[in-house]
């Protein structure tokens, strides 16, 4: 996604008045659609299903407020398991800049364990060329008292014209504060490629539940988008 990438063929196609037979400036990558989009991630693993999904957008262009939203589904495709095992999460803030890199933020979220209640938190987040991180702890404001740790690291260089290598790191750690214990956590990690507003690629999901820290891993394909 660097600028420099994408003047290359441009600058040499000025250079040169007629291109060379059989070497001719490839055409320069293709904008991204503007404006806020939804970011969507189906999923599919030896176990089930997930369908991840994230919004984020400022009130107005020169505001400092804005609004950040989280939905996730998770089922099973035992229908025996589903009951038991079909998991999902919701959450809604609005959003303040500090400064550049760092929000406030202050919402509900819902899921299928500890139900609605009231949460904030901070987002921090720095791009240095084709790599991007972002870390954005939060707590409950009521009930448990739950106290969570999310994070993740994107990578994507340029491979050729629209398609780059699309690799993730995905990690959040969830602790039930009241009674000081473990109550969810997990790894993701997703390696593809992506091509303009799309990516696919294989992924694998490391879960980790409960007191006891039960494990349960599983392996995939993926495929995103970028909707507009």
């Amino acid at each position: 996604m660097r600028p420099f990438a994408k003047l290359i063929p441009f600058v040499l196609s000025l250079m040169c008045f007629t291109p060379l037979r059989g070497q001719e400036a490839a055409p320069a990558p293709a904008p991204p659609p503007a404006g806020s989009p939804v970011n969507l991630e189906p999923f599919a693993g030896t176990r089930g299903m997930l369908l991840a999904t994230n919004y984020s957008k400022p009130l107005a262009p020169s505001s400092r407020f804005g609004i950040f939203a989280i939905t996730e589904f998770y089922g099973v495709y035992q229908p025996e398991e589903q009951l038991r095992k079909d998991q999902f999460m919701g959450q809604a803030h609005l959003t303040f800049a500090l400064l550049r890199n760092l929000r406030i933020n202050a919402g509900a979220i819902t899921d299928h364990v500890d139900g609605f209640r009231p949460t904030a938190g901070i987002q921090y987040h720095v791009r240095s060329g084709d790599l991007f991180i972002l870390f954005a702890p939060r707590i409950d404001l009521s009930q448990g008292h739950n106290g969570e740790l999310f994070g993740f690291a994107e990578y994507t260089p340029r491979l050729k014209g629209d398609w780059k290598l699309y690799g993730r790191v995905q990690g959040l750690y969830n602790q039930n504060l009241e009674l000081d214990m473990h109550a969810f956590s997990y790894v993701r990690l997703r390696l593809g490629v992506s091509y303009r507003t799309f990516r696919f690629g294989a992924g694998a999901n490391y879960s980790t539940y409960g007191p006891f820290k039960v494990h349960e891993d599983e392996y995939g394909l993926f495929l995103g988008a970028l909707l507009f």
